[in-house]
């Protein structure tokens, strides 16, 4: 088999396995994959591991799927050569880290852009290799030069607090921003933390914008806009959205200041209906989970009525003599 039948039938399967395959196209796929791999051809090495891994028109073969993303490597294939650290990194049974960071900064060097990120991970964290913030950040750049969104947030953090680079806040908002920008929630968060306390140009409507971009993977941003609709600041003032994104982040995480909001709205009746009794068993969990304010509200109840037994939400007190 020459390179251009080769070629022709590592087209032809990519094809079939691109295009929503049943089993038995994707038997067949596999089958094209194999006659060229089986000759040495790199391209359908790789693409033969793809399917062992992924489990496509065959049964999932983690090993058989290393070892062809080895010899497809050997041959020169940079993106097999990612697939083989990301196994030796990540999957269970089949660790070698430093032969992982090994890989990926032979594709980082080969100029894969995938690899850029990994690789400034591993710097970072000092997986396979002691831990070197400088060349961290360096490769976060490199990534982030060709439209990393994750790597951007990480290069925004470190201008932030001075870590592997001079602190840099101006750098470290516009990294922000353009990390917000391609939708990643964290970078979401801080800019809109960084409007709302205007340590970045905007203003407060823009910030409750951004917080509600994020509210729903970033919890504290759904408290903050909480906070916000209370006191009217960037929204318009509505009591009701706030104990409803307050009651959200109390049933779901049992947050201690979530569950004070909570409390109190029930006993004052602000937003929601009016239900004391519902209120201090809000109140008795805020306390439970660490809010001062809700733990100092629930003692004071406790050393009014010390004369009989109080029971708040499995918070009891024993009559005192």
């Amino acid at each position: 088999m020459d390179e251009s039948q080769a070629r022709e039938l590592c087209n032809r399967a990519a094809a079939i396995v691109g295009n929503g395959c049943t089993p038995e196209q994707a038997a067949e796929a596999a089958g094209m994959f194999r006659m060229a791999a089986d000759a040495g051809f790199p391209d359908a090495q790789f693409g033969l591991a793809e399917m062992m891994f992924n489990g496509i028109g065959m049964g999932r073969d983690i090993a058989g799927a290393k070892d062809l993303y080895q010899k497809a490597a050997d041959g020169g294939n940079i993106p097999a050569l990612f697939r083989l650290g990301g196994i030796l990194s990540e999957v269970e049974g089949f660790e070698d880290l430093p032969k992982a960071f090994s890989c990926m900064k032979r594709c980082a060097e080969a100029r894969f852009p995938p690899a850029f990120g990994v690789l400034g991970d591993m710097f970072y964290y000092g997986v396979g290799t002691k831990a070197n913030p400088k060349e961290a950040i360096n490769w976060y750049r490199l990534a982030s030069a060709a439209g990393d969104a994750g790597s951007m947030f990480k290069v925004g953090c470190m201008c932030r607090s001075g870590i592997g680079t001079e602190k840099d806040d101006d750098a470290a908002d516009a990294m922000f921003m353009v990390s917000a920008q391609a939708g990643i929630p964290e970078a979401q968060f801080e800019v809109g933390y960084a409007m709302y306390s205007g340590r970045m140009g905007g203003n407060k409507a823009e910030a409750a914008d951004w917080y509600s971009k994020c509210a729903d993977r970033i919890p504290t941003a759904k408290f903050n806009l909480a906070t916000m609709y209370i006191a009217g600041e960037g929204v318009s003032k509505d009591a009701a959205k706030a104990f409803g994104l307050f009651k959200e982040l109390a049933d779901t995480y049992d947050d201690k200041d979530s569950l004070f909001q909570v409390a109190r709205m029930l006993m004052e009746g602000q937003g929601t209906d009016q239900n004391p009794e519902e209120g201090f068993r809000y109140m008795a969990k805020a306390a439970k989970a660490g809010n001062e304010d809700a733990a100092a509200i629930v003692n004071g109840l406790r050393r009014r009525m010390n004369s009989q037994l109080i029971t708040i939400d499995g918070i009891e007190d024993e009559k005192k003599d």
